[in-house]
């Protein structure tokens, strides 16, 4: 008889739990996934070049760590939710009470969702070998996922954009700089 009610308090009461969660109670998640490469542009071959790769500017791999910090960040966060209100999207009493932000907790601060966020809705993976980023954006609707990870990449690509211009002026600056100080010596 004892082993009964310990088979039944281990595996059929745990099985049975999970089965009417799982089966009837939790609510259906989508996944939207994308994968990327981050490429600065080349430099050139020339003396200039092979002086300033020493010069402090990142590499490729340090830009997609850039990235990999930009998507998890509270500023990636703030942008989601004031074009797409994510914040009600992933607190939105339809969804299960355990998936959903501030269902079994109920501390809605935004340091909490920045934890939901980056636990419960994106997943990025930096492969260091290739330089390719995978992203998962988590949601409640197939079409949420795809709209929030759409424009990850946008703000994403901006961002990389951004970094490279400021890198391509800041090596202007450093050769004109180079420039006078050689026709100050000649």
């Amino acid at each position: 008889m004892k082993l009964n009610k310990l088979f039944f308090c281990t595996v059929a009461l745990p099985t049975l739990a999970a089965a009417i969660y799982f089966g009837v109670i939790a609510s259906d998640v989508y996944i939207s996934e994308s994968s990327f490469v981050v490429r600065s542009p080349q430099q050139s071959n020339s003396l200039l070049g092979e002086m300033l790769k020493g010069s402090g500017f990142s590499s490729a791999p340090d830009d997609s760590y850039a990235v990999h910090d930009f998507i998890l960040s509270r500023d990636a966060l703030k942008g989601l939710d004031d074009e797409f209100h994510i914040k009600q999207l992933y607190s939105n009493p339809s969804v299960d009470i355990f998936s959903r932000f501030g269902g079994i907790d109920w501390d809605k601060s935004l340091e909490k969702f920045h934890h939901y966020y980056e636990n419960r809705i994106v997943d990025l993976q930096l492969d260091s070998g290739s330089s390719i980023a995978t992203l998962n954006v988590r949601a409640f609707t197939a079409d949420d996922a795809y709209r929030i990870n759409q424009r990850l990449l946008e703000m994403s690509e901006k961002l990389i954009n951004q970094l490279n211009e400021r890198a391509q002026q800041d090596m202007i600056r450093f050769s004109l700089r180079e420039v006078d100080e050689a026709e100050d010596k000649a």
